[in-house]
């Protein structure tokens, strides 16, 4: 007999792990989940998801393989003890909100210990919007620090609302601390990133509104890259430090921007930035503005940069330090442009510590074979070569040295300004063309200045060649008759100028602000601002302390004028307490 056997196998549901569908709570609590491994609350093995439309509080430190927050799903700290976050391949926020700054005030840790660079496809800290619906989005994240690849990327859609805020957080070994795409509102504030790969934020979007870059220091890069870069329309950046391993051959700069449109209130900062530099190809990149929109930079430091400041268009420079030393290499001017135009240069120092290649140039503002430096304006600035005298090749110089007209600068100006010690054969002071200038209408100074030229009220102290330019008239360079220096002009005879202090430096201010005297310091203390209840090192601290050193004392009403010649702005002699 034959014997015809039915087996029923039961069906077997394979639930994913995730939170509960009403509600949400405690990330602890077993009822907050289902489908998970270990009891009920998501462990190692599990990727839990935050579903809509719950909030899931973070009351224990977790490990988990991966963690998502979906749409309008949210994830927060509970801000009663310090808690981590590991796994292995990120958080994905799919329109979800990680929120860890309203409740959290410890310091968290996440731990991420995927092998993938934030910048690929795989990122750690991950929201990618996948709705055409017009939702905002906000992540903001405080008190954590980021292991060991930390960091966190965004991409979305154009024409959301989307914000990103990152403060009193740390980002160690990141390929990227943030990687934005079309996030208009970005605020990030009180960030140390140490040994990032690449660029520390990175941010693409044509219809960026609005970032706020404050207070974030960078120390130990272990790549190449900008503390920032990107494309954006709207930018403060204030009270930043980049510090470069003086070993090291990374190039890294304070900013670079292939493309940056001034914000629209005319108010794009850069101010009280501050970069101590090794073998770096730029400290502060300039930005693109235009007539209505300037790019203001104000009161920065930017010492050892290839360029320490490179302008373009309708930059407005005020106030500044460059300094070039012997950590230089291949560089040229500290304060630099290459083609552009409408640029104003005021009270603005370089400092050439020793002669190398980056020290050549303190001001220098040439054409790019393309189009001419056009309408440079420098007032009230000093180049200086100290301590001693050495081959700067110009303090202050327009045009290139090339018989090509396109390299040269027009209607430019240089009035009450001050060059010291360039001793070389060649071009010093202040020049026009170059050494090797053959000629050409190009080199033409705007007709404004004492005496119809464009040059007036200026000293220049131990040059070779003070005033190294036509003289005819043609180029307004001077009237034809009287050569500079002349009283004409009302330029000064070539007086010494008694600054202060020329040795003020990162390691005095440091003295000053009650440290050990080290330039890395100094940078430590900046990194620790977050948690740090020193309150004196302070970016405006710092830079106030750099700045009084290279006050001229004794080049004051004497232009006949009442003005005073060199960068004084903002010290006001006789009315500024000097420090000790």
């Amino acid at each position: 007999m034959k014997y015809l056997i039915f087996l029923f196998v039961p069906a077997i549901a394979f639930c994913a792990c995730q939170s509960n569908g009403t509600g949400g709570g405690q990330w602890s609590a077993p009822s907050t989940w289902s489908g998970c491994s270990g009891g009920g609350v998501p462990g190692p093995t599990d990727d839990p998801t935050i579903i809509t439309p719950d909030s899931v509080t973070i009351d224990t430190s977790i490990v988990v393989n991966s963690l998502t927050v979906k749409t309008t799903g949210s994830l927060i700290f509970d801000g009663a003890a310090p808690r981590s976050i590991t796994t292995a391949s990120g958080i994905h926020a799919l329109q979800g909100t990680l929120d860890f700054a309203s409740h959290s005030t410890f310091t968290n840790t996440m731990t991420f210990l995927t092998s993938v660079p934030l910048s690929s496809s795989a990122s750690l800290i991950d929201n990618t919007r996948i709705s055409p619906y017009n939702q905002t989005v906000r992540e903001s994240f405080a008190h954590c620090i980021f292991y060991p690849q930390g960091g966190i990327a965004i991409s979305l859609l154009t024409g959301y609302n989307n914000t990103l805020s990152l403060s009193y957080s740390q980002c160690n070994g990141a390929y990227h601390c943030t990687n934005t795409y079309y996030v208009p509102q970005v605020s990030i504030s009180n960030v140390t990133s140490n040994g990032a790969l690449s660029d520390v934020f990175y941010g693409y979007s044509a219809t960026v509104t609005g970032w706020n870059v404050i207070n974030v220091t960078d120390i130990n890069p272990a790549g190449n890259g900008a503390l920032l870069y990107g494309v954006f329309s709207g930018l403060n950046m204030l009270g930043n430090a980049v510090i470069t391993d003086t070993a090291a051959v990374y190039s890294r700069r304070m900013s670079n921007f292939s493309a940056w449109i001034g914000g629209e209130s005319g108010t794009t900062l850069l101010k009280w930035n501050l970069g101590k530099y090794y073998n770096t190809d730029g400290g502060i990149g300039g930005c693109v503005a235009n007539a209505s929109l300037h790019c203001i930079i104000d009161s920065n430091v930017q010492d050892g940069a290839y360029e320490d400041y490179k302008f373009r268009d309708y930059n407005d420079s005020k106030n500044n330090i460059a300094i070039a030393n012997a950590e230089d290499s291949l560089g040229q001017g500290a304060y630099f442009s290459f083609g552009s135009s409408n640029i104003t240069s005021s009270n603005d120092v370089a400092v050439m510590d020793t002669q190398d290649d980056r020290g050549s140039f303190g001001f220098f503002f040439i054409g790019n074979n393309v189009v001419k430096a056009d309408h440079v304006a420098v007032t009230h600035a000093t180049a200086a070569m100290l301590p001693i005298p050495g081959t700067c090749v110009a303090g202050i110089l327009f045009g290139d040295g090339l018989n090509v007209d396109s390299y040269q600068a027009v209607n430019a100006s240089v009035d009450h300004s001050m060059t010291t010690n360039c001793v070389s054969p060649a071009y010093n002071g202040i020049g026009i063309g170059g050494q090797y200038w053959q000629g050409g209408t190009a080199s033409t100074y705007v007709n404004t200045g004492m005496g119809g030229v464009g040059l007036w009220r200026n000293n220049i102290y131990n040059s070779s060649r003070p005033y190294d330019g036509p003289s005819g008239g043609t180029f307004n360079f001077d009237d034809g008759v009287h050569k500079h220096p002349s009283a004409t002009y009302g330029d000064l005879p070539g007086y010494n100028p008694a600054m202060y202090t020329t040795v003020r430096r990162w390691a005095n201010c440091d003295v000053q602000l009650g440290g050990p005297g080290t330039t890395a310091h100094i940078f430590q203390m900046l990194a620790n601002r977050w948690n740090n209840t020193n309150g004196n090192y302070t970016a405006e601290a710092i830079y106030s302390c750099m700045r009084a050193g290279f006050a001229p004392t004794n080049l004051q009403v004497m232009t006949g004028d009442g003005s005073y010649t060199g960068a004084v702005a903002p010290i006001v002699i006789g009315g500024w307490a000097r420090p000790q």
